[in-house]
């Protein structure tokens, strides 16, 4: 037997500056061109777009093979038939990341292969796209067996798998359900006369003299490792409906037979809570619908969740994904991206034929964060909390961080301060932590403005959000030092405090901002801004003390760098503001600083900055 190939992932050296991107050879992947599939349009068809790319090569003796490999939109990569890579990292067409491994190979043929899907408006709506295309670029021999462009890469269509909707399941942001039909899309093996030969979409970069720049992806090499996909079946089943009876509970160590024209329903346990692809194993039941649904708790008669535990009584709704069997033997289902709960519900109809679950498993997603720190109390119900809130922090990071895996998946400042500073307490590893401050410093608009939320298909402003931005950077100085990474974000944070300085009135107090001036879900704030805090509805002092705080972050961060005139600039702002604040909110019968210049309104938040 042959010995199975030895896959590593490997680091490009990291670029901070964007430079000659696309106007001239940086990188290896550079002279790589990007393919597709002949006739198809460049967006995404109704329902998705799927497609099989493959090349067949000879190890060459005594050399590994080192690729570069990256896609638009999401790729899974395969060795001989075993996925060994899911991606490209998250990013945006002008910061489009790629991923590099070392692969060991056993002598002989093998076949390389990438499941390259666009799911376009079905996507989750952290995942922008430009157009289609896949692009792999090998080193030394391998160059020119390999690499897309060079190499004669075949690809062919897939048709098992389309997105439907996310109607009544609550969400937002996370991406449309999926419909299956005999077998899921990776696993979907087209017919030799199906596949043709991929077509260039864009060609290798070329070097510009006079500074033209090609369009299309700007390519840089990811710093973070490949999200875990660990399979494992957690938990345990609950429950069983055999057409509408309680009856024998199956165990999932082994496969569940279905009898025809039955219905079942079971209701899995998962014990904790999981980011996880579906990954379903059939044979016969030709007919069947399997639904496979996803929540976080399960619901009372009365619309309230109570005890996450709890399950009799209750009942399921939840993000669901729609398997149909046609009667093969080991047909395989998963979905085109993870689903996340804590308890998942197997619903089954059969036809005249009887069905078989060969085996009912989760493949884990998120980064690989492992707590490196130690936190010690003589309260022992501290220990509980302490695995719960690490749980909650890993399920909130991926290729970023996210406000809540189930309902939106968006990266917000206001949320993703306080993970940051989660991390920090729990790990070294700031990887995640620079990508995610990169990815606010690309969302920047002309003005200076960070996006409230990215990355996202859509667009959401917010001064305040935006004012978080400049905080985080003084959080990564406090906790990792002043490196070059940071030194590459001073253009874009000058930009910012620059962009909220002309928002200043003649008393040197912010006024009238733009956007969603978001601080608090408190019942007397409408829609959550602070008093005053509207545009057009006066000075708020949060604003400003927000602003306040910006300033001062900037000005530490200019010092370490030895910036001593910016950061002199931004002290003496500072300075102004402070005294501009006390002078229009301070309230001497209170002893406190206001929310609003009529110092008539109060608030803890308010108090508490100062």
């Amino acid at each position: 037997m042959q010995n199975p190939p030895i896959v590593q992932q490997i680091f490009r050296s990291e670029r901070t500056q964007r430079g000659d991107t696309n106007q001239k050879v940086l990188q290896p992947i550079d002279t790589a061109s990007w393919i597709w599939a002949p006739c198809l349009p460049a967006a995404a068809a109704p329902g998705g777009t799927y497609l099989r790319f493959r090349r067949a090569f000879e190890a060459i003796p005594g050399e590994p093979l080192c690729i570069d490999v990256s896609s638009d939109e999401r790729h899974i990569l395969l060795l001989d038939g075993v996925d060994f890579s899911r991606g490209p990292h998250r990013g945006t067409p002008e910061h489009w990341l790629y991923q590099s491994y070392e692969i060991q190979l056993a002598p002989g043929p093998h076949l390389l292969e990438a499941v390259v899907c666009q799911l376009g408006d079905h996507a989750p709506l952290a995942q922008l796209t430009l157009r289609g295309g896949f692009i792999l670029k090998a080193e030394g021999a391998y160059d020119a067996l390999l690499t897309t462009g060079k190499a004669e890469w075949q690809v062919a269509p897939l048709s098992s798998t389309r997105m439907t909707d996310h109607e009544g399941t609550g969400t937002f942001g996370v991406g449309d359900q999926s419909v299956s039909s005999g077998i899921s899309f990776p696993y979907e093996q087209p017919a030799n006369d199906d596949y043709a030969p991929a077509v260039v979409v864009r060609g290798p970069i070329q070097d510009s003299r006079y500074g033209g720049r090609m369009k299309g992806w700007m390519l840089f090499p990811t710093t973070l490792p490949d999200q875990l996909h660990e399979r494992k079946v957690p938990g345990t089943l609950r429950s069983a409906l055999w057409n509408g009876n309680s009856g024998t509970i199956p165990d999932l160590a082994s496969p569940i037979a279905v009898p025809a024209n039955t219905r079942a329903e079971f209701l899995w346990d998962l014990g904790d809570y999981y980011c996880a692809y579906p990954e379903l194993a059939v044979s016969g039941g030709a007919g069947a619908r399997i639904r496979w649904g996803w929540a976080e708790t399960l619901f009372r008669p009365d619309g309230s969740k109570g005890h996450r535990d709890e399950f009799e009584g209750k009942t399921f709704r939840g993000f669901t994904d729609t398997f149909l069997p046609d009667g093969r033997s080991g047909a395989r289902f998963t979905a085109p991206w993870w689903r996340s709960g804590r308890w998942c519900h197997i619903e089954v109809e059969t036809a005249a034929e009887p069905l078989v679950l060969d085996s009912l498993l989760v493949a884990e997603s998120r980064y690989p964060m492992e707590p490196e720190s130690e936190f010690q109390c003589d309260d022992p119900s501290l220990e509980a909390v302490q695995r719960i809130c690490l749980r909650g922090l890993q399920m909130c990071s991926h290729e970023m961080f996210f406000d809540c895996p189930y309902y939106e998946q968006q990266m917000y400042p206001g949320d993703t301060r306080v993970q940051l500073l989660a991390v920090a307490a729990v790990t070294r590893d700031d990887r995640l932590v620079r990508h995610a401050l990169q990815l606010f410093d690309l969302s920047r608009r002309d003005d200076g403005m960070v996006g409230m939320n990215f990355p996202t298909r859509g667009t959401q402003d917010s001064a305040t959000y935006t004012m978080i931005w400049p905080l985080m950077l003084r959080d990564y100085l406090d906790w990792h030092g002043g490196t070059d990474w940071l030194r590459a974000r001073l253009p874009g944070m000058r930009h910012t405090l620059h962009g909220l300085a002309l928002y200043r009135n003649a008393n040197g107090l912010l006024e009238d901002l733009p956007g969603w001036s978001f601080m608090d879900w408190v019942p007397e704030w409408p829609v959550g801004i602070a008093p005053d805090g509207a545009a057009g509805q006066g000075v708020s002092a949060l604003n400003n003390l927000f602003y306040l705080l910006a300033l001062q972050s900037a000005s530490a961060i200019e010092e370490v760098f030895a910036e001593g005139g910016m950061a002199a600039h931004w002290n003496a702002l500072a300075d102004d503001l402070a005294k501009a604040i006390l002078d229009a909110f301070w309230c001497e019968e209170r002893g406190l600083v206001a929310d609003n210049a009529a110092t008539t309104r109060m608030s803890e938040t308010a108090a508490a900055a100062m």
